[in-house]
């Protein structure tokens, strides 16, 4: 599964620009890097690709959750700034899903042949691996929104593990849905 998904998820990252939502992400992340959160002036530039998340009176951008800007500006700073390295964090949050997805399908059917046909089928749906290629929020919106389910999944061990459970929603809610 990780073979297969990194064929189909890494080659030709850097074969296209950034395009509108992607070119916001990196320059974000970017800024990030330069100035330690995502800031939407750049010294020259004000970035601004919705009608809302920039307030001109401040610099930071507040439209969704930073998680993903920090995780690029930290492969900028290790990497170097480019149109891979931009889109790779989602290509390796795709690679996790897709893993993910694998055991909790054997966690609900038991079945490894049957979990097996279910990534495959998801493997191969174009959208999904189009959210994974880019580089903005979507593919760990996807992956974080499926770890809650797997980490949900029913269990013999649910109400020692409630804990464990309600830290994690309370960490992905903050990294990835925090507006400001």
């Amino acid at each position: 599964l990780i073979l297969l998904s990194s064929v189909m998820l890494f080659p030709g990252l850097d074969h296209w620009y950034l395009w509108q939502d992607e070119a916001l992400a990196a320059l974000l992340a970017k800024n990030t890097l330069k100035w330690g959160i995502p800031c939407v002036f750049d010294g020259l530039n004000v970035l601004r690709n919705y009608p809302v998340g920039v307030d001109l009176t401040s610099p930071v951008f507040f439209l969704h959750g930073w998680l993903p800007f920090y995780v690029n500006a930290f492969i900028f700073f290790f990497f170097g700034i480019s149109t891979f390295w931009a889109r790779f964090s989602s290509a390796v949050a795709g690679s996790v899903f897709f893993i993910f997805m694998f055991f909790s399908l054997r966690r609900l059917t038991e079945s490894d042949r049957a979990s097996l046909w279910g990534v495959l089928s998801m493997l191969f749906c174009v959208p999904l691996l189009l959210h994974f290629r880019q580089c903005d929020y979507y593919g760990f919106s996807i992956l974080f929104a499926w770890g809650l389910f797997h980490f949900f999944l029913p269990d013999r061990n649910f109400l020692r593990n409630t804990a464990f459970y309600l830290f994690s929603l309370a960490l992905v809610n903050t990294a990835l849905f925090e507006w400001g």
